[in-house]
């Protein structure tokens, strides 16, 4: 009877590492995702930026002909494509239209921005719910642990 109450209690320890191994691994792609989100809004929040002021200088543009504004507006285009570029670098695994994503109005980038928002909260709770998990399981763990000092005794 000792034996199979010492395999009982090496069995539960070793699932309960072997569960707590798999929930830290969980939290940590998780935290992963909430921070890819949490670039790709910052990124959004660049090119909003980048076509608020493209829009500015194209209107003061139309009243003046100033050849330092057309360079302005061409550097503010090369930085436009660059932060597009990166945000399409996390966007590598969902389908987009490339001329479509490219030509994105101010609303439809305010709308993606409350998007990325959103999956980013979402990974946020559910690593939460993995962080509580795993403190249950360290906690069990713990209780496990005592048992075996107990048979060892």
């Amino acid at each position: 009877l000792l034996h199979f109450d010492i395999r009982k209690i090496e069995s539960q320890f070793l699932n309960i590492q072997m569960s707590l191994s798999e929930g830290r691994r969980q939290q940590n792609e998780l935290q992963l995702g909430a921070t890819q989100c949490k670039t790709a809004v910052e990124l959004v929040d660049r090119w909003i930026r980048i076509k608020d002021e493209l829009l500015k200088l194209h209107a003061e543009a139309e009243s003046k002909s100033n050849a330092g504004m057309q360079n302005q507006i061409e550097i503010l285009k090369q930085h436009e494509m660059e932060t597009v570029e990166a945000l399409q670098k996390y966007l590598s695994g969902e389908k987009i239209d490339d001329a479509e994503f490219r030509n994105k109005d101010r609303d439809s980038l305010i709308n993606l921005r409350m998007e990325f928002i959103a999956r980013q909260r979402r990974y946020i709770a559910a690593r939460d719910s993995w962080v509580d998990r795993c403190r249950k399981m360290e906690m069990a763990l713990t209780q496990v642990q005592a048992q075996r000092s107990e048979q060892n005794l």
